[in-house]
């Protein structure tokens, strides 16, 4: 696995080139890529002094433009979350609200498939004295 990392302009991923808000500066990024193909993450931060709320309204639309589906959006005490997926990716949007800056966390990554990992772990399975059969 390789594992690259990044700081300033020269931080920003070509992945994420039109989900950068247009007030905020790169803190960093992080890439991890697999020897076959099958991993790879990509994560991108962000800050900027503009608030969460307005930072969330317009990573919503630029999603949404951008052909993403959003899964979901959770707001809470000056934190928000912004999860969605296209094609075989999942990104996921963090914003937190820091005092007068705000932390924006951006990741990008290859969908698992969920029903190949259940697969796998029922057909490992062997009873012990810590799981018993239940039949």
């Amino acid at each position: 696995m390789t594992h690259t990392f990044a700081e300033g302009k020269a931080a920003i991923p070509k992945d994420f080139d039109k989900l950068v808000y247009p007030e905020a500066s790169t803190t960093g990024s992080v890439s991890a890529e697999g020897d076959n193909d099958q991993e790879q993450s990509k994560f991108l931060m962000l800050s900027s002094y503009d608030q969460a709320e307005q930072i969330s309204k317009w990573y919503q639309d630029a999603l949404k433009s951008s052909s993403w589906s959003l899964d979901k959006v959770e707001t809470a005490s000056k934190i928000v979350s912004i999860s969605g997926h296209k094609a075989n990716l999942e990104i996921n949007v963090m914003i937190a609200q820091e005092g007068a800056k705000t932390s924006i966390s951006l990741s990008l990554g290859k969908q698992l498939d969920s029903s190949a990992e259940e697969k796998d772990s029922t057909e490992n399975y062997s009873p012990d004295r810590v799981t018993p059969p239940t039949d």
